[in-house]
């Protein structure tokens, strides 16, 4: 017979914090939310609908909805009014703050839950706003719902941060492509001499000139003045600086584009730079909030982690002490296992990649960090790729390293204790000599 394990006792939790929330006493108003108009449908426990409204995106619209939503309540006889809605963009955060203020629960339902119920609903997609807001009442009853709520305090800021320094690096590496496509047609031999393109000696070359023709018709000396008039470093490396001489000397590119080629490098190279220089800002408020969050020596405490990076897993991670398990931050990044089997048949497992993307995005950044600086990771790392039984891929390993990572951040931060080898391989030696288990 199978043991009551943890796992039971926390699902069994859940069950019951959704019946105290979902119950035949509760008005549910179910939200489909829109730019101009949201859809309000009001029912009850038993499906029954009650009343339907469209209301403006305004506040006087959702106070509206509100004293309706009392009034349906006092007539029905019921003790409490729950609001839910899909998140839609920045529109939930909107409602959500009002509903906070007034002092009303509410509850997010899973976008993907209403696409599948949609579909179950009447084997068709026949979509519409009235009808969506039914089907979000719909799963609500059936107590899929998330326990999401509006993030605020230094915990918000963080995440908003967090989310504008991953679109700027993501920018920064569209612009990076798009310079090494230009450079292959009109000087494809450049990255002989040189890695990176973020290099300040690169991008001093490529304000003086992109073009090879233009370059190889200069002396070396001539070149190495020019290129130092837009060098801003600390010092200057001549011999760099001759190796792209050179390979200019033997670029061979399509001359025909040279032209149009080197007008747009030299746009991409300004934009280059003023996205380095906004990430850079970036970075310092990510230190700042993490410093003022009081979370910041138990994040520098971890090798191979930088401070931007450890304040960007806090931003998306949020108040740690809103998850009762570790295991709950891989979930919630979308980085855990999932089971792909049936009868005998035994599938490939693969992530889950549902939850938070940012924060997937961050744990791999981490873990592909710490297999290189980190002691303990990195042995990890190699344990998982040569063990005997069911060794990993070097992908599957990082995956298992970035999960480690984030159980062992919950650790650390819901108890509030540094970083040290025993949290890391999940045993403390505690005073009666015996090891006990802190995050598996």
């Amino acid at each position: 017979m199978k043991k009551f394990t943890k796992g039971m006792r926390r699902k069994a939790k859940k069950m019951r914090e959704k019946n105290e929330l979902v119950n035949p006493k509760v008005l549910i108003v179910a939200l489909d939310l829109a730019k101009k108009n949201h859809a309000c449908w009001f029912t009850n426990y038993f499906r029954t609908p009650l009343y339907s409204m469209m209301i403006p995106n305004t506040r006087e619209g959702m106070v509206k909805t509100i004293r309706k939503a009392e009034a349906i309540k006092e007539e029905q006889n019921l003790k409490r009014v729950l609001f839910v809605m899909e998140p839609t963009s920045y529109l939930w955060m909107i409602v959500a703050n009002i509903l906070e203020g007034e002092g009303y629960r509410y509850r997010l339902v899973q976008p993907i839950s209403i696409w599948r119920e949609r579909d179950a609903d009447d084997w068709s997609f026949a979509k519409s706003d009235m009808r969506d807001a039914e089907l979000i009442a719909k799963v609500a009853l059936k107590g899929d719902l998330t326990k999401t709520q509006l993030e605020g305090g230094i915990f918000g800021e963080l995440r908003s941060c967090a989310f504008l320094g991953q679109k700027l690096v993501t920018e920064r590496a569209a612009v990076k492509d798009e310079i090494r496509s230009l450079l292959n047609l009109i000087f494809p031999n450049y990255f002989d001499a040189v890695k990176t393109l973020t290099a300040k000696v690169s991008l001093a070359v490529f304000k003086t000139s992109t073009n090879p023709n233009s370059i190889r018709l200069l002396a070396f000396e001539e070149f190495l003045e020019r290129v130092s008039q837009n060098y801003d470093g600390p010092r200057l490396s001549k011999k760099i600086l001759k190796k792209i001489w050179q390979v200019a000397l033997q670029a061979e590119g399509m001359s025909n584009l040279e032209e149009i080629a080197d007008f747009r490098l030299k746009f991409a190279v300004r934009k280059l730079e003023f996205l380095s220089t906004q990430i850079d800002e970036v970075e310092e408020k990510l230190e700042e909030l993490l410093k003022r969050s009081g979370y910041r020596e138990m994040i520098n405490s971890i090798k191979g982690i930088s401070i931007a990076l450890g304040a960007t897993l806090l931003g998306f991670i949020g108040d740690p002490r809103k998850y009762d398990a570790s295991r709950c931050l891989p979930k919630l990044a979308g980085t855990s296992p999932r089971d792909n089997s049936s009868g005998e048949f035994k599938g490939k497992r693969t992530i889950s990649k549902r939850g938070r993307s940012g924060l997937r995005v961050a744990a791999f950044e981490a873990a592909y960090s710490l297999v290189r600086h980190n002691p303990e990771f990195k042995a990890r790392y190699r344990y998982l790729q040569k063990r005997e039984n069911n060794p990993l891929t070097r992908k599957q390993a990082l995956v298992a390293v970035a999960n480690k990572l984030l159980r062992t951040l919950h650790v650390m931060l819901s108890k509030r204790i540094p970083y040290s080898p025993a949290i890391a391989t999940g045993f403390e030696l505690i005073p009666d000599g015996e090891l006990t288990c802190l995050a598996t």
